[in-house]
């Protein structure tokens, strides 16, 4: 589609009968798309070449820094920073050097309305294990930006890192309502309740991490633990069940212990079912 741009046949006269009608973008617009597609392909190097073509300089750094030509990316942002400093540019500039204070300087430059240069700061200060200055610029870019569902993840997991349970609690439940099937992000928020003593919600939370994820003998283990925290009896034996399949080797002999004392004395569980009734599915278990 791109090469047909240049095709001299059909003459322009009878391409223009059709030019309203059929809506076609701009060449330089499929070209842009085109030059993404080979990206997503790994051709990163054919890619580069049309970017190039289009002068889309932040498409060219961006492909220079995955080939790994960070000195040639560095030479190319400041010399378009010489002709007009962007807080984009800016922030590349930041990518490549490490320096703080060029994000800072996008920051100022864009009058404080740069999501991405308070980003780029939090992950900087992440990879630096400062979690404190990570949580406070991560939350000033989701202030400017909040649709970044990967960064809410990422703010949650920094703000265990400095026990502010509450907060990581707020960021994984933004994470997992921008993006569902975010199972991580479930176990995590189960995690968080589970230090917060809030087990019978962490119980629940994990019952959505499943739905998101089947096979993960990870949590399916932590659904054995809390279930039986809980005294969720039916749940217990689906885990031990589903542990069995996955990873017996995680099976917890004392877990075990406890579901078999409780179908041998008779206890009901969390929603009344007695101990006795759960006798015929432990029967069915084979390890």
């Amino acid at each position: 589609l791109v090469d047909g741009f240049a095709e001299e046949e059909p003459k322009a006269v009878d391409r223009l009968r059709y030019f309203y009608c059929s809506n076609l973008p701009p060449r330089w617009l499929i070209a842009r798309d085109l030059a993404k597609q080979l990206i997503q392909l790994g051709v990163v190097k054919s890619a580069l070449d049309i970017f190039s073509d289009l002068q889309l300089w932040d498409d060219v750094i961006e492909c220079l820094q995955m080939l790994g030509r960070h000195g040639e990316a560095e030479r190319l942002v400041r010399d378009r920073l010489a002709v007009h400093e962007t807080p984009a540019l800016l922030c590349c500039l930041g990518d490549l050097t490490k320096d703080p204070e060029h994000y800072t300087h996008a920051w100022e430059l864009s009058s404080r309305r740069s999501a991405r240069a308070q980003r780029s700061l939090g992950l900087l200060y992440l990879r630096q294990g400062k979690y404190k200055e990570c949580v406070e610029h991560l939350q000033l870019s989701l202030s400017v930006n909040s649709l970044q569902e990967k960064l809410w993840f990422t703010l949650g997991c920094a703000a265990m890192n400095i026990d502010d349970l509450p907060l990581a609690a707020q960021a994984f439940h933004r994470s997992v309502t921008l993006e569902y099937d975010h199972f991580e992000a479930w176990n995590n928020l189960a995690s968080v309740h589970i230090r917060m003593k809030q087990k019978a919600k962490a119980h629940k939370i994990l019952q959505e991490s499943l739905r998101c994820n089947f096979e993960k003998w990870q949590i399916w283990h932590n659904f054995m633990l809390v279930s039986t925290d809980v005294g969720e009896f039916a749940d217990l034996i689906q885990a031990v069940h589903r542990l069995a399949d996955l990873n017996p080797k995680q099976l917890d002999n004392e877990v075990l212990k406890i579901l078999t004392d409780a179908i041998v004395g008779n206890i009901p569980d969390a929603r009344g079912t007695l101990g006795k009734q759960c006798s015929i599915v432990l029967g069915s278990l084979h390890f």
